[in-house]
C-alpha cells in the first residue's frame, strides 16, 4: 500500500515521501490467556515534511496537539513495555 502512494507522490515530483506505522503486539486477552495479535497504525498517505508550510494559525494548533498527543502516547507505550516485561 505504501509503495503506491510513494510511487503517486514520485509522479508529482516528489521523490522522497515519507510515511509511518505503529505497531503493537498484545499477548493475552481480556482473560488473560494467550492470544498473541496485533493492533496497527498506519498513516493513510504519504507527506512531504520538507516542503514549505503554507497553513493557517488553527492548522498550527492541530501540529501542537498531535504533538501533545504523541507524546502522551510515547510515555504509555514506555510504561506498558515495562510492566509487560
Amino acid at each position: 500500500m505504501t509503495s503506491n502512494y510513494r510511487k503517486r507522490l514520485a509522479d508529482r515530483g516528489i521523490a522522497d515521501g515519507e510515511y509511518g506505522a505503529v505497531t503493537v503486539i498484545q499477548r493475552a486477552n481480556s482473560d488473560l490467556r494467550l492470544s498473541p495479535h496485533f493492533h496497527v497504525l498506519q498513516l493513510d498517505g504519504v507527506y512531504a515534511p520538507w516542503l514549505p508550510n503554507d497553513r493557517s494559525d488553527e492548522e498550527s494548533k492541530d501540529d501542537v496537539q498531535r504533538s501533545q498527543f504523541r507524546s502522551w502516547l510515547t510515555e504509555r507505550y514506555c510504561l506498558l513495555s515495562c510492566l509487560l516485561e
